[in-house]
């Protein structure tokens, strides 16, 4: 995993420049405070990223603490989206980390591992699909979304 994480770091390093800086890292109490609130572990990938590397303007963002530009007011989203998915029947243990119009990849916190990471599965209320899998961790998800946003030439001018 550490392989990842470097892969990750040295990526946004090349690019960081062209990312929007409109989230703001999260305290360790925001993250305490989601697992308190739906009763939930959050793997360490992800509140690393949360924590001490997050940011924002990738093609599909991760959500997080965003600041609103204009009243420079925090809040957070991933409790915004995941409570609206819970009114629409969102299973519990699963945590709302990016919102894809019809659908969300979520953390799957009911199935952590030994190494204290979950699985990143897709679930919306529109399909009778269910809880579908999509990566082993958040590592390999987040560097899915970066490699897809360089492929994509996001980062152009």
């Amino acid at each position: 995993m550490e392989d990842l994480k470097t892969k990750i770091i040295e990526t946004v390093q090349k690019f960081k420049d062209k990312m929007d800086t409109f989230y703001s890292l999260m305290s360790v109490s925001d993250i305490d405070f989601i697992e308190k609130k739906y009763s939930v572990k959050l793997p360490e990938s992800f509140k690393w990223f949360q924590k001490d590397f997050i940011f924002g303007g990738m093609a599909a963002e991760i959500l997080g603490k965003i600041i609103n530009p204009e009243t420079h007011q925090e809040f957070n989203q991933i409790i915004t989206y995941t409570d609206d998915y819970i009114e629409r029947g969102l299973p519990k243990g699963l945590i709302v980390i990016s919102h894809v119009d019809e659908f969300g990849y979520c953390l799957d916190t009911n199935r952590m591992d030994e190494n204290n990471e979950c699985p990143i599965v897709s679930w919306s209320n529109y399909d009778k699909d269910g809880i579908i899998d999509h990566h082993k961790n958040f590592y390999e998800f987040l560097l899915k979304e970066i490699d897809n946003a360089i492929d994509n030439n996001f980062f152009e001018d």
